[in-house]
C-alpha cells in the first residue's frame, strides 16, 4: 500500500518532462501559482478522459483562481502529445510512465481496477497540500465545483 499524503504537508517536489520533453518542476510554481495535481489512470480510462474534458471546460475558472492544472498519467509522451493536440487541452500534461510521481503522492494501484485509482491534490503557493482526494474506484472523481471552492478558500487565506 502506498504512503498517502495528508493536508498541510509540503508537497513532494518532482520534475517530469512534458510531451515536448520540456522539464516541468513543481517547485518552480512556488510563490506564483496554486497547483491542481490530477493523477489519472491513463487514456484507456473513460472516467479519466471525461474528467480531463471537464477540467478543460472550466480551465478559465481555474486560471481565475490563480491555479494551474497539471495532469499526470502513465502513458508515454507521444500518447500525451496526441491526446492533448486532438482535444485542444491547454493545461499541463505530464507522462509518468515509470510512476515516479504516482508513488511519491501515494496513488494506489488496485489490481481489481486494473491500474491505479485517480487522486487529486491542490497545492497552495507556499507548496502546502490543502486538498487531498484519493478515489475509491476509477469513476470516483470529484466535480470541478469542489475543487474551485477549495481554491476560493485557499485564496482567502493569503
Amino acid at each position: 500500500m502506498a504512503q498517502r499524503l495528508s493536508l498541510m504537508n509540503t508537497a513532494p517536489d518532482f520534475e517530469l518532462q512534458d510531451a515536448d520533453f520540456t522539464p516541468v518542476k513543481l517547485s518552480k510554481f512556488r510563490g506564483r501559482k496554486n497547483i491542481v495535481i490530477v493523477l489519472m489512470r491513463g487514456f484507456v480510462c473513460p472516467f479519466c478522459r471525461s474528467h480531463l474534458a471537464q477540467l478543460k471546460q472550466d480551465y478559465y475558472e481555474f486560471q481565475q483562481r490563480d491555479a494551474e492544472i497539471i495532469a499526470i498519467g502513465p502513458d508515454g509522451p507521444h500518447t500525451f502529445k496526441r491526446y492533448w493536440m486532438e482535444n485542444d487541452i491547454h493545461f499541463i500534461g505530464l507522462p509518468d510512465h515509470k510512476s515516479k510521481v504516482a508513488d511519491q503522492f501515494g496513488q494506489e494501484a488496485d489490481m481489481f481496477e486494473l491500474g491505479r485509482t485517480p487522486a487529486i491534490f491542490i497545492v497552495d503557493k507556499q507548496g502546502k497540500i490543502c486538498y487531498v482526494f484519493y478515489a475509491e474506484s476509477a469513476s470516483d472523481i470529484p466535480n470541478n465545483l469542489d475543487l474551485l471552492q477549495t481554491l476560493d478558500q485557499v485564496n482567502l487565506k493569503k
